[in-house]
């Protein structure tokens, strides 16, 4: 590809269950690779978006809609990961017809 495409890049995005060491550590030798792994939140992770949480509950509270607060920060794991990575979140909540209750999550993605 990088003779008949010399300038493209690849785009990878992958789920939780494949963000583990090996395959994160290939993704960054590549260098014409960026990547996406959609990550499940942890107790850090959680205090790190705390403040975009309670921006969407009260914007949503305000609008009554669904509302999302995107933000980043720099993670790393304690053992797995060699260094911090640039993670990107989205605090959300989400109002809808069809449900009788509030759901609340963050999304964590690094880049």
């Amino acid at each position: 590809m990088s003779d008949a495409f010399p300038k493209a890049k690849i785009r990878v995005r992958l789920d939780g269950g494949f963000a583990s060491p090996e395959v994160l550590e290939f993704l960054d030798c590549e260098p014409k690779v960026e990547y996406l792994v959609n990550m499940a939140a942890n107790a850090v992770l959680k205090r790190k978006a705390e403040a975009a949480m309670k921006q969407a509950r009260r914007a949503s509270k305000i609008s009554g809609q669904t509302e999302h607060v995107y933000g980043e920060c720099r993670y790393a794991t304690k053992k797995t990961w060699p260094w911090k990575r640039r993670l990107i979140y989205k605090a959300e909540v989400v109002r809808a017809a069809t449900r009788n209750r509030r759901t609340t999550h963050v999304s964590w993605s690094p880049t």
